[in-house]
């Protein structure tokens, strides 16, 4: 931590407490607010939370770190740092202290991670010792949520979530709205108002702010680290992935049968959802994000027995949530495009929420063929407009009273259609059904043990964030047989093929072959992604 002799004043523990919880067994120790509810965990306790950055806008507040305790005619340093608890001051001292025994620290509302699935939500959850504590816990408590936020400032309408004021020491600068992180800190008392009515409010987070939080859990942050790439699910250790990454071609078809149940049994269908699960933003050229892949599937029908689509679509969803960390579906309805809030908008200097404020990562489940006719009022104008420029250009805008901001995100979509979709996409596919979406049979739905399901979230994740790369042969391969190609296509009067559908295929070719295991891609990945791209074509076609 520091040597003994070290002035109290440069306290930091921080690095010591990250590499004492570096093994993931030894974190999972530490009770989690994204499991426990608050009300059994005791102040001044170290808790961790992994969380979603929603509102880094509330400032800083500045607080006493130090303070020279003199008794008895001795003097003894005493730290105030993780705690709001009040100075134990001499009672003869004025109300004054030294610049180097004042520090500054900033205030962010956190909410856990919005549509983080249940599987993900588990793993990162147990030990003996908190499955303990949780026995412990009476019916009532364990039927309850871990901890209620404030509704307007959480992504997702009416779910339930985990929200805390989290105070960060160091590093605060390069924190950002929108970022998922895992946090080791100290729980803290509420905001009390009663004490800090008295006190000068230019020194203290703002009174009707304090009034705002005043049920909120305050978690004094000591370390944290950004989750992203191979972070993203602790409970997989490298070993596990490499070793899963390179049985993929085992992995492949088995996991394409298994998404092809929600889509009648539709193989290319369900292979090129896969692709969609593997892709992310990889790299960011001149503002033009590169990576993500999203899918429109036609011919989509929902159930013509029931009035909601509810139940169309909800086998989709449920086996996305299978093998994905975070998952959203936004059904397309007009009440919902009319009445919700897409993208966050700050009013009265406080940040609410919009439902494509996600963490990194999240794959969303448009369902568009949901929508009826009727008026798009202007909510439901802009939030069609956030929609498209999520998918566009990957940013989702964040509405000031008197300036906008665009922030980068990565976020995946498929949206399910009855004909071409509204909105922008990558890649469009018709569905092709063998049997009703609807007919439950048990023979059309083998259904993996738990064991298999974890196989295929191991092959997820593995191939989301493996290297990938193009030799310089097959890149001039590539080049000859789209001069090819056009030639062709020229000579048989079709339209010729553009720049866009060159960009579709190159990223088409690093799914594909990131599916296989390969982090080359060979000639022969680059032909079978040609033929997987003409079968949709051709389908399209039909």
């Amino acid at each position: 931590m520091s040597s003994p002799d070290a002035s109290p004043l440069n306290f930091d523990p921080s690095s010591h407490f990250a590499g004492l919880f570096a093994k993931q067994q030894d974190l999972f120790k530490i009770p989690s607010l994204n499991h426990v509810p608050i009300k059994s965990l005791k102040k001044n306790g170290l808790v961790r939370f992994r969380c979603m950055l929603q509102d880094t806008g509330l400032g800083q507040e500045m607080f006493v770190s130090t303070y020279n305790k003199h008794e008895n005619g001795s003097s003894k340093t005493l730290c105030y740092l993780y705690t709001d608890d009040l100075v134990d001051m001499d009672t003869n001292q004025e109300n004054m202290f030294p610049s180097d025994q004042l520090g500054e620290r900033s205030i962010v509302y956190c909410v856990s991670p919005p549509g983080e699935t249940r599987w993900a939500k588990d793993a990162s959850c147990c030990t003996s010792d908190i499955l303990e504590a949780l026995d412990n816990l009476n019916l009532q408590e364990l039927s309850s949520p871990p901890t209620s936020g404030l509704k307007q400032k959480f992504p997702l309408a009416d779910a339930h979530h985990t929200a805390a004021l989290v105070k960060f020491y160091d590093n605060a600068d390069s924190l950002r709205v929108g970022q998922l992180v895992d946090i080791i800190g100290v729980l803290g008392g509420k905001l009390d108002v009663t004490d800090n009515a008295g006190m000068d409010e230019q020194e203290l987070f703002d009174s009707h702010l304090t009034q705002q939080y005043k049920d909120t859990p305050v978690v004094h942050a000591i370390t944290y680290t950004t989750v992203q790439g191979a972070t993203e699910t602790p409970f997989f250790t490298k070993a596990q992935l490499d070793d899963t990454f390179s049985q993929s071609q085992d992995i492949r078809g088995p996991l394409i049968d298994y998404i092809g149940t929600c889509f009648g049994d539709d193989k290319l269908v369900a292979e090129y959802v896969l692709l969609q699960l593997l892709s992310r933003v990889s790299s960011q050229r001149h503002g033009l994000k590169i990576g993500q892949f999203c899918l429109n599937i036609t011919n989509f029908h929902p159930n013509s027995d029931s009035p909601s689509t509810t139940t169309s679509s909800q086998p989709i969803v449920d086996i996305v949530s299978n093998l994905v960390l975070h998952q959203v579906p936004i059904p397309l309805t007009l009440d919902n495009l009319n009445k919700s809030r897409f993208s966050p908008q700050s009013v009265n200097e406080d940040l609410l929420s919009g439902v494509l404020q996600l963490v990194p990562g999240t794959h969303i489940l448009v369902d568009e063929s949901a929508l009826s006719e009727g008026q798009l009022g202007d909510t439901g104008v802009r939030n069609m407009q956030a929609l498209i420029n999520a998918i566009q250009h990957q940013t989702v805008t964040y509405a000031f009273p008197y300036s906008q901001f665009d922030f980068d995100v990565d976020l995946g979509f498929i949206t399910l259609s009855t004909r071409k979709s509204l909105l922008p996409n990558h890649c469009t596919i018709a569905m092709k059904p063998n049997y009703p979406l609807d007919q439950i049979q048990s023979e059309n739905r083998s259904m993996p043990n738990r064991e298999q399901l974890n196989v295929f979230r191991l092959f997820v994740q593995a191939s989301r964030h493996a290297t990938y790369e193009i030799p310089e042969d097959i890149s001039q391969y590539i080049q000859e047989d789209f001069v090819k190609e056009r030639k062709a296509a020229a000579d048989q009067q079709k339209p010729l093929p553009s720049q866009e559908d060159l960009m579709l295929r190159m990223n088409l070719c690093r799914l594909v072959a990131l599916s296989f295991g390969e982090q080359t891609l060979t000639r022969d990945t680059y032909n079978y992604t040609v033929r997987l791209d003409d079968m949709r074509k051709a389908r399209n076609l039909a």
